[in-house]
């Protein structure tokens, strides 16, 4: 996250440092309630909680998708390149840590 914030000066994603770090914790925070829906769903049999899995990836979706909505609109529907490019980085980062984490936990549940 620091890192994030150092470089956005120099990539000019068109976001401050502040703005940065709320999209930041945004992003931690919907990737929290997605992880909590995942586990609640663990506690269910297998075919279940792959439902759960899949309610949270969508939620996680809908909810990044909102984000940047909104953003597209306050910024008067006028988004630069490079801001929507480190927003899909950032999207398939947290995106591959929770894959990564869902697919480690249900393979441990089916054993």
């Amino acid at each position: 996250m620091i890192i994030g914030i150092k470089l956005a000066p120099i990539v000019n994603i068109g976001l401050s440092a502040k703005q940065l770090l709320n999209l930041l914790v945004y992003f931690f925070l919907v990737n929290t309630l997605a992880l909590e829906i995942f586990f609640k769903g663990l506690k269910y049999k297998f075919k279940r909680s792959i439902v759960h899995t899949y309610l949270a990836i969508v939620l996680k979706f809908l909810f990044y998708l909102g984000v940047i909505g909104v953003i597209w609109y306050i910024k008067d529907k006028k988004l630069e390149k490079s801001f929507v490019i480190s927003f899909f980085i950032m999207y398939l980062g947290y995106s591959f840590v929770l894959i990564f984490i869902f697919g480690r936990f249900l393979k441990l549940k089916k054993d």
